[in-house]
């Protein structure tokens, strides 16, 4: 708002003349940019957050909708990172007890370029790692437990120790397609990326199956395979997203369930892809395999023969940090190939 004042002379004969203690305004109205009053803003949240006695967490969640490896995505989540830094160390130095967190998944963090990510990197990040363990040693395992122990009575709750509750809930083990025998948790690990949300969704595909056991049965476990194959698809398609179009993926998927082959050498699915180029017109062959390394979809496999015996090994971005070798097979993840009809 601006003010004008207009200053109204007054006064009487045989008195001295002076100025009115009323005077006229002319007050103009104008709209504000919100940009204007950021400081005054800040000062007041900084000095109302020092005289509180609580705590508050300010969690940015979802920086991935919507992703596209594009300029403009790119500089607004680098400026949202920094100021996020700057921020935080203001509230340090001022004695808020106030923190902002940003939730992001490293492969859009990786692809962000600036000079001051590194030290944000380095001293403010916290990556969360649930390990490469895929048996019934993993701590996702130990959170499910822990979850289930909330809600059990706690006088039985307390008599079990944690290998006694998961032998109650995954009593049998189950064969794979090459025959060999394996415990459930394996199994189920196995068809996962070793996140909390594709273990707690294949267990409740589990439980639709079978509403009423009491413990995860292997048939159950099979029969709800499929499904979680078609959940496990879906994400690893959002996750693409933004780093290749909607045709690059249709495609690209569209290459692996056509060429119907589990595990292959580079220059196998390239001939396949050369005399099919008509049928996959949007993709780069090397580009889309690199990719969906990078991305879980595919993992490296080789052979080491020992003492006469041949054992096979297997290394997937998700359990470590690999680079893809073009000169070993390929080997598609396990949780994809129902939804890819690869067997």
């Amino acid at each position: 708002i601006e003010i004008t004042k207009k200053n109204k002379i007054t006064g009487s004969i045989g008195k001295l003349i002076g100025l009115s203690g009323g005077a006229e305004k002319d007050i103009k109205y104008k709209i504000g940019s919100y940009i204007d009053y950021l400081d005054s803003l800040r000062d007041i949240i900084i000095e109302s957050l020092s005289m509180s006695d609580s705590k508050y967490t300010i969690i940015f969640d979802e920086l991935d909708d919507q992703f596209r490896n594009e300029d403009i995505y790119k500089s607004n989540i680098i400026s949202l990172i920094k100021v996020t830094e700057r921020i935080n160390s203001l509230f340090y130095k001022k004695n808020v007890k106030c923190k902002i967190i940003l939730l992001l998944r490293l492969d859009i963090f990786y692809v962000l370029n600036d000079p001051d990510l590194n030290k944000i990197e380095e001293d403010s990040s916290v990556k969360i790692d649930w390990g490469k363990n895929d048996d019934k040693n993993s701590p996702l395992f130990d959170m499910i437990i822990l979850k289930l122990r909330q809600s059990m009575d706690p006088k039985i709750e307390k008599k079990l120790s944690n290998q006694d509750i998961l032998e109650q809930l995954f009593p049998e083990s189950l064969h794979t397609s090459k025959g060999r025998c394996i415990s459930s948790p394996k199994y189920i690990l196995g068809r996962t990326y070793l996140r909390p949300r594709d273990v707690v969704t294949y267990l409740n595909h589990i439980k639709d199956i079978s509403p009423d056991k009491e413990y995860f049965s292997k048939e159950a476990i099979k029969s709800a395979e499929r499904k979680y194959s078609s959940y496990l698809f879906k994400e690893i398609k959002n996750e693409l997203c933004g780093h290749l179009s909607n045709e690059e993926i249709d495609e690209s998927f569209k290459l692996l369930k056509q060429f119907k082959k589990v595990s292959f050498y580079y220059a196998e699915i390239e001939e396949y892809y050369m005399k099919r180029t008509n049928l996959f017109p949007h993709i780069n062959l090397h580009r889309i395999l690199e990719l969906f390394f990078n991305f879980g979809v595919l993992g490296n496999q080789w052979t080491v023969k020992k003492n006469g015996k041949s054992r096979s090994y297997y290394s997937f971005s998700h359990r470590e940090n690999v680079d893809i070798d073009f000169d070993k097979k390929f080997n598609v993840h396990l949780g994809l190939r129902k939804e890819l009809n690869l067997y």
